[in-house]
């Protein structure tokens, strides 16, 4: 892992935050590179190690690591993903730590690979405990790839429900934005990549215009696709409908500047930014991927749609457009589901709980 902006890289930050307030020392080790949330934990008084990249065949990378491991006094390591979970065990051996957690974000990315699954399935022995971010990864780990049930835990993502709170000084945020200060806004945010889709939410925001509305789309993230989206919406010639606000640090308190939230991606597990969106008291429009189902309900909460559907998404973003209540309705109960089963104390006190095993 790296210290980017990812979901992921960012619930490692406010999970280590956590645990400082509950007294422990918690210390981030990025195998690739730093990033953004190295300020981050330097404001939390939480050290952290840049490895440079990871290399798993030099034995002097894993006594790199190791030597770290030993200088912290490390009694637990928590790794993240299967590639950082194959390139730490080494070192976590030589170190002697004896208690390891490890956590998957989401499946998809090992179902092609039958030897990665097989590889996991033997190192789990070395695990205290796998954590999941989604109820419906379960299956998967436990059926497909064999790791022990007893051995496995879900574990939802969180969000600071006292720091993601809904907004009322809309068009502030716009302006800071440089957003229209009136009118629809659909926000979007993630890595712009191929499996994040967001060239179908461009495409539906062209046909809701087609269809008389008027929809303004903000998208919080940069990626290798932001040129080929940037192409699309000048072809679409949507240039003043869509704002490409690459990734901004303040993203919860952002949120507060849009109508409605979207998501496109081929696959996640479970995505802080709808939880984070769900939070701030925005219906969500997304793909059934992950534990998404679990969180958005159609007419409830939001609206699902089936993957690579524009109709289906196009329709779903014109009624919230066209009716201001109904994006009360679902935003509120969003709001209120965020508050009653995903707080970021309550994914904490369950990795504590899993740090004792």
């Amino acid at each position: 892992m790296s210290l980017g902006r990812g979901g992921l890289e960012t619930m490692a930050t406010d999970l280590a935050i956590g645990l400082k307030a509950r007294g422990l020392s918690p210390v981030l080790i990025a195998l690739d590179e730093g990033g953004v949330q190295e300020t981050t934990l330097a404001n939390a008084g939480i050290p952290c190690h840049v490895m440079g990249g990871r290399r798993i065949k030099e034995w002097s990378f894993h006594r790199s690591l190791a030597g770290i491991l030993r200088r912290v006094n490390a009694r637990v390591v928590h790794t993240h993903m299967f590639a950082p979970l194959i390139h730490t065990l080494p070192a976590i051996t030589l170190a002697g730590v004896r208690r390891l957690i490890h956590t998957e974000h989401s499946f998809e990315y090992l179902q092609p690979s039958v030897s990665n699954q097989r590889i996991l399935k033997f190192v789990s022995r070395a695990t205290k405990v796998i954590t999941l971010v989604g109820e419906r990864m379960l299956g998967f780990y436990a059926d497909t790839v064999g790791v022990p049930r007893q051995r496995l835990r879900v574990i939802p993502n969180g969000v600071d429900v006292e720091q993601v709170r809904p907004i009322t000084n809309r068009d502030g945020l716009r302006t800071e934005l440089g957003l229209p200060t009136g009118g629809f806004i659909i926000g979007s945010a993630g890595r712009l990549s191929h499996e994040k889709n967001f060239n179908d939410l461009v495409s539906a925001v062209a046909r809701c215009r087609q269809l008389g509305g008027q929809p303004h789309l903000a998208i919080f993230g940069e990626g290798a696709e932001r040129a080929a989206l940037e192409t699309q919406v000048a072809n679409a010639g949507l240039r003043d409908a869509v704002t490409f606000l690459g990734w901004r640090t303040e993203l919860p308190r952002l949120l507060g500047a849009l109508d409605a939230f979207a998501l496109c991606s081929n696959a996640e597990g479970l995505p802080l930014a709808v939880l984070e969106a769900m939070a701030a008291g925005l219906p969500t429009v997304c793909t059934p991927v992950g534990d998404i189902p679990i969180l958005v309900e159609n007419d409830l909460t939001g609206f699902l749609f089936p993957i690579g559907d524009v109709d289906a998404l196009t329709g779903y973003l014109r009624r919230l457009e066209l009716q201001p209540e109904l994006r009360a309705r679902l935003g509120g109960r969003a709001r209120k589901l965020m508050e009653d089963k995903y707080s970021r104390a309550t994914m904490i006190d369950r990795y504590v709980d899993a740090y004792a095993v």
